[in-house]
């Protein structure tokens, strides 16, 4: 668990970029990305990665899901 701000942080990067999330706009819907997107085969392969990692490392199963 020590390690969680900065792999949320790094996931977070890795999958949205600098784009904002609704409830961190502040009701300044300016700010909104317009073309958002998500790849959708880089979120496939993270979240196999993370449920891979969870199920081998199950001492680390309570921070593989509080990061998901």
């Amino acid at each position: 668990m020590d390690n969680y701000e900065k792999k949320s942080v790094e996931l977070r990067k890795m999958l949205i970029g600098d784009a904002l999330l609704l409830s961190e706009v502040d009701n300044d819907k300016n700010k909104l990305e317009k073309d958002f997107s998500i790849n959708d085969e880089k979120l496939k392969i993270t979240v196999d990665t993370i449920f891979r990692k969870a199920q081998n490392e199950p001492t680390y199963c309570a921070f593989y899901c509080k990061l998901v």
